[in-house]
């Protein structure tokens, strides 16, 4: 299961949701026990995809349409119901790129950690921090902000994440985040499957 953390090779949600039952959880989790982005595009983007780089080619900055976030449900039958078809997953994975540790950078300039392209992402957009079991994220004072499940962060403090919680980076892209468990168990919605230990 590929985890490139640049944007490009960023496998769709429901190739990686097959994959993941088709392992089984604690396979999955021995593989990928970090926690997941799921990004989608936002409003009028939702008629495309995330806008991400190709790797080893330079790839002019997408135009970025303003509008208005409806988030997904906080509860729903199966996942394949709230997710864009075009959604991407990301694991949180420190980069070779981005020589600070301690820290997983978010933005538009290529030495991010994770990389999106589109122009309402500021070049450092935002910044993961892992605390012990937690996360937290920060924004870094971007142009168009950071939202937390519909609440504008102040630039520079960071905030606690909790399991699927959902945030916005500019206009553009939102990413729902998951713990890897919680993540899997979404894969298994998405998919209707029965996990494959369990079966056993």
């Amino acid at each position: 299961m590929t985890t490139d953390t640049r944007a490009t090779g960023r496998p769709r949600f429901h190739a990686v949701a097959r994959e993941a039952v088709g392992l089984g959880e604690e396979a999955y989790l021995a593989e990928h026990p970090e926690p997941v982005l799921v990004l989608e595009p936002v409003g009028k983007a939702r008629r495309g995809g995330v806008t991400t780089p190709v790797e080893g080619h330079k790839v002019r900055e997408a135009e970025s349409t303003v509008a208005d976030v409806v988030a997904a449900p906080q509860t729903f039958r199966l996942a394949t119901d709230v997710v864009h078809p075009e959604a991407r997953v990301v694991w949180l994975k420190k980069s070779e790129r981005n020589p600070f540790a301690g820290m997983i950078t978010l933005g538009r300039a290529e030495n991010n950690d994770l990389v999106l392209l589109p122009s309402a992402v500021s070049k450092m957009h935002a910044i993961f921090y892992r605390l012990g079991d937690s996360w937290q994220v920060e924004d870094r004072g971007s142009t168009n902000g950071t939202c937390l499940d519909g609440v504008r962060l102040p630039p520079q403090e960071k905030r606690l994440l909790e399991d699927g919680a959902l945030l916005r980076f500019g206009e553009v892209v939102s990413a729902r985040f998951f713990s890897a468990r919680s993540f899997y168990a979404f894969c298994r919605l998405s998919v209707g499957g029965e996990d494959p230990e369990s079966a056993r």
